[in-house]
């Protein structure tokens, strides 16, 4: 099968190129570019969208343009209204280049996309390198993972991604991409009604209560009518809140902790053989041999789980979701921590 033959050669092609531009140097040249245009408004825009192809030929039908200038051509696309050009960049089976691609796409206003048999993340990252807009994923080359890894790295490379599909299992296996997004999203609605923060609520209620005595129902509507203050206020307010109480709880919480060391001195020699003790029992060897042997399903597993260090369904993905940030890749810093600086968090560079 010729799809199956170009697979193979491509593999063997990019393997080469890796050691003559190593993914560091494509990764350092992306850094000079400009934003990629944006390929999906470009396709939504009112009336009929035409997405034109520079190519010069085809396995099937040879040569279809023996004089092909592929920067005139894509001009003559533009300027009959195309809203985005397709550059065919395979060498072998269809005589293109990446060099095509670069060439037309400063050469037009539309966005342009790299089509090619896309097998290796490299070629993503050459992809943009070469200052395409978005790349093209054939389904019949590609597996389940493969797709859904190499349309992760295109979007945080800001680069639109179009899915070639021949018959209905392969547009349902297309048609899963998003699966894993909008399933994150609902369990994250799921947990902003109580999974993680009723936790916290009651913790702050039960230490009111039982060094105050304040009732539960008071402080549970005071935390309630503040956090609703601060959320209305948006990702802004978020911001500036964790900006002033941060420092605060860092300063409060090592102040704390000196406090209890110094009203309970006399206790630290039997505190600390104490826990002398129990590191070296029997108990405590046994539960050292199990948890060496669970280490790598703590590391891998629960490590990721949904709220290890805010990472999961707590409050990083909801900063991350509500910054205006032009590239994803700079959303992604958006996290809570890095809340404490409103103008990184809430950018629009």
């Amino acid at each position: 099968m010729i799809l199956d033959e170009i697979c193979a050669h491509k593999r063997a092609e990019v393997d080469a190129t890796k050691t003559s531009v190593p993914l560091s140097a494509l990764k350092r040249r992306l850094s000079e570019l400009g934003p990629p245009r944006d390929f999906r408004a470009a396709l939504r825009a009112p009336g009929i969208s035409l997405i034109a192809e520079v190519k010069k030929a085809s396995p099937s039908k040879g040569v279809l343009r023996p004089n092909l200038n592929p920067v005139e051509l894509g001009g003559q696309y533009e300027r009959a209204g195309a809203s985005a050009i397709s550059v065919l960049t395979d060498k072998k089976y269809f005589q293109g280049a990446l060099a095509d691609l670069t060439a037309v796409r400063r050469h037009v206003g539309v966005p342009c996309l790299r089509k090619e048999f896309i097998v290796d993340e490299y070629q993503i990252y050459e992809a943009r390198a070469a200052e395409a807009d978005a790349i093209l994923l054939i389904a019949a080359c590609l597996d389940n993972a493969q797709m859904q890894d190499f349309e992760a790295i295109a979007e945080d490379l800001d680069m639109a991604v179009l899915v070639e599909v021949h018959d209905r299992p392969e547009l349902e296996r297309a048609l899963k991409l998003k699966f894993l997004g909008m399933l994150f999203a609902a369990f994250t609605s799921i947990a902003a009604f109580g999974i993680g923060n009723m936790v916290q609520a009651n913790s702050i209620s039960d230490m009111l209560s039982n060094s105050a005595g304040i009732p539960r129902w008071v402080s549970g509507a005071a935390i309630m009518a503040l956090t609703a203050a601060v959320i209305l206020g948006g990702v802004r307010s978020i911001a500036r809140v964790c900006g002033l109480l941060v420092p605060f709880m860092a300063v409060f919480y090592v102040f704390g902790c000196v406090v209890l060391l110094v009203m309970h001195y006399s206790t630290l020699d039997d505190t600390v053989a104490l826990i002398w003790r129990s590191a070296f029992s029997g108990h405590a060897a046994v539960g050292g041999f199990l948890g060496a042997g669970m280490r790598k399903a703590v590391r891998f597993g629960v490590a990721r789980g949904l709220f290890s260090n805010e990472s999961g369904l707590g409050s990083a993905p909801i900063v991350a979701a509500a910054a205006q940030s032009r590239r994803r890749s700079q959303r992604r810093t958006s996290t809570s921590t890095a809340a404490t600086r409103p103008a990184t968090s809430t950018s629009g560079r």
